[in-house]
């Protein structure tokens, strides 16, 4: 009994122990509970900010980017709009010039014919020669050709008139006059209707696919429009199907009248470039290009690009001589048609003005040059040409120092080796290293220089991973990498054959600023510096926080967890403490008991034995 007793009471008092445990320790776990879900809660927020934040910028970046191209081609829509208004005010204007010139006639022709009757006949006369004219005019040449191989009509397009069904059925002959013509819909076109390229004319036997050339607009007649159109595919279309000697070959169809063969090119031109050496802050620059070396060729287009340093120069405005059509992009590549061959040394071509901005050497190229001549390319000796100007404040040079020096050589021609340095016109820096030799020197300042190149550009420059927006004449650029980048992966490719380059401090970047140098060295050892600031990040605060709050987080959790311990030895030395006194208490009892019994025992044998 009095185990069992022991027992429960054992039994009780761990029941005990437990309330008191879980009524003392709920509260400390449940604290430490919403630290731990407050923290994950915390690192998931920060990092739903942090993309927040980086999505944010990235939408801003490409507002940017989109509103600086919005506002290009809002800037050349305004220019070309201008430039049709000016057309149209041109073209009203002659409109009425011609109307009032022919009123004038009119009224003098009435008058004549109330004075005398001979000249109403001889009025007459001309009037029918007038329309037998206009007959002649409408019954054009057209030019085609039949490929019953390949079941092609190919037909040149008509410059004075329409080209429609009844016309081209005409020109070919009583042996199509039962052919139809079909449109791309496959549809029949009217006798008066519009023959567009890439049409068909099916006959009895067979049916040929009808190409126009010439008419890139299908509005059934070859004229300048056409041309509108091939420059503006070829300056806005990367992918565009057109050359320049497609524009040569349609330019010398509308100029001559008719369409002429083309003709292989014999001459070798040479591309040469006229510039001030030294002008005054504010003034203006004219560049003007030209070709040397015509003998037996003509051209009648040109193509290419130009650069200049924009830091230095302002573009105000870009003329090519007698241009027929023609025009320039946002990336200064141009294309342009004459209205007349050039075949002429040193006719000025291409006009490039610009305004000087500041002090400095300023730069002017033009690259990528061809040139044609109906249809067929014409050979040039280099495609790259360049000018270098001198900007300066006033008082300290320009070209007006020199002017008392020139004035005396104004009149005269002459080709001359310079072997002393010139009063006129102004040479080169000495560190370029070369021989300077002046080329008939007449009426200006201008001389043609051959130096050693002192092309010291990148063309192109990009960063892996990295965007930037590259321009040649910007020497600085800033970008950010993450805290683990150590080095930059970097492409460079040069504007010039001749010169080359070196990458200084691309390695072991350190947190905060870093800089990153590109110089590239001309081919006459003159430098230039392009310089990338790297902006290294440091580690994350978020992720040190976090690990002071999981530190502080283990720290209470072992905290609470050796109170535990603690509590439950506590309460078990108290219990079993008390087993042991009560072990301790019984004990004696016990003894004596035995004891007595041993010496009643002891008693019964002795006086058994008495």
């Amino acid at each position: 009994m009095k185990q069992r007793n022991k027992l429960s009471l054992n039994i009780v008092k761990v029941l005990f122990v437990m309330c008191t445990l879980y009524s003392q320790l709920s509260f400390p776990l449940a604290v430490l509970a919403d630290e731990v879900t407050n923290s994950n809660d915390s690192e998931v927020v920060s990092n739903e900010n942090n993309n927040d934040n980086q999505s944010t910028v990235d939408e801003e970046t490409k507002k940017e980017v989109t509103n600086e191209k919005n506002n290009n081609n809002n800037e050349n829509n305004n220019e070309e709009f201008t430039d049709e208004e000016n057309n149209n005010t041109r073209d009203e204007l002659n409109d009425e010039e011609n109307n009032n010139t022919e009123e004038e006639e009119n009224t003098k022709e009435e008058q004549n014919n109330t004075e005398e009757e001979n000249t109403k006949e001889d009025n007459e006369d001309n009037n029918e020669e007038k329309d037998n004219q206009e007959e002649t005019k409408e019954e054009e040449t057209i030019q085609y050709s039949i490929d019953d191989t390949n079941n092609t009509i190919t037909v040149y397009g008509t410059l004075k008139s329409n080209l429609t069904k009844e016309s081209l059925k005409k020109a070919l002959g009583s042996e199509y006059d039962d052919a139809n013509i079909i449109d791309e819909e496959g549809n029949s076109i009217e006798n008066t209707s519009t023959v567009k390229d890439g049409m068909s004319l099916s006959t009895n036997s067979k049916q040929y696919l009808v190409k126009v050339i010439g008419d890139i607009n299908k509005d059934g007649i070859v004229d300048k429009s056409d041309l509108d159109k091939i420059i503006e595919e070829m300056l806005n279309n990367a992918d565009n199907e057109y050359t320049l000697n497609d524009l040569t070959y349609i330019t010398s169809a509308i100029n001559n009248g008719n369409w002429l063969s083309s003709t292989p090119k014999n001459d070798t031109l040479e591309a040469t470039i006229s510039s001030p050496s030294n002008v005054l802050i504010d003034e203006e620059v004219v560049i003007k290009f030209s070709l040397d070396g015509f003998k037996e060729d003509s051209i009648n287009g040109i193509t290419g690009s130009f650069k200049y340093d924009k830091e230095l120069l302002e573009l105000t405005k870009v003329e090519a001589t007698d241009s027929l059509a023609g025009n320039y992009n946002d990336k200064n590549e141009f294309a342009y048609s004459f209205s007349k061959d050039k075949n002429t040394d040193s006719e000025v071509l291409i006009t490039l003005t610009f305004k000087a901005l500041k002090e400095g050497e300023a730069t002017v190229s033009l690259d990528n040059l061809k040139v044609s001549g109906n249809g067929t390319e014409a050979s040039l000796s280099e495609n790259y040409v360049e000018g270098t100007i001198t900007i300066s404040t006033a008082g300290k040079g320009g070209d007006d120092d020199t002017q008392d020096n020139t004035t005396e050589n104004n009149n005269q021609e002459e080709t001359k080796e310079v072997v002393e340095q010139p009063t006129t016109p102004p040479q080169p820096k000495e560190e370029k290293v070369g021989v300077i030799n002046v080329v008939n020197v007449p009426k200006s300042n201008y001389a043609r220089q051959i130096v050693l190149s002192s092309n010291n550009y990148i063309n192109s420059l990009t960063i892996e991973g990295y965007e930037i927006d590259f321009d040649m004449y910007t020497y600085e650029y800033n970008i950010k990498v993450k805290h683990n980048i150590n080095s930059l992966d970097i492409n460079v490719i040069l504007d010039s054959d001749y010169a080359s380059y070196i990458i200084k401090g691309n390695e072991k970047f350190k947190d905060g600023n870093n800089k990153v140098e590109i110089v590239v060295t001309a081919e006459d050892g003159s430098e230039r510096t392009y310089t990338i600031n790297v902006e290294r990040t440091k580690e994350s605060k978020t992720i040190k926080t976090d690990g002071k709050k999981e530190k502080n987080n283990n720290a209470s959790k072992t905290v609470i967890i050796i109170l535990i311990i603690l509590v439950i030895i506590g309460l078990i030395y108290v219990i079993f403490k008390d087993d042991e006194e009560d072990e301790v208490v019984v004990e004696p009892k016990k003894n004596n008991t035995s004891n007595k019994d041993n010496s009643t025992n002891k008693k019964t044998t002795t006086n058994k034995k008495k």
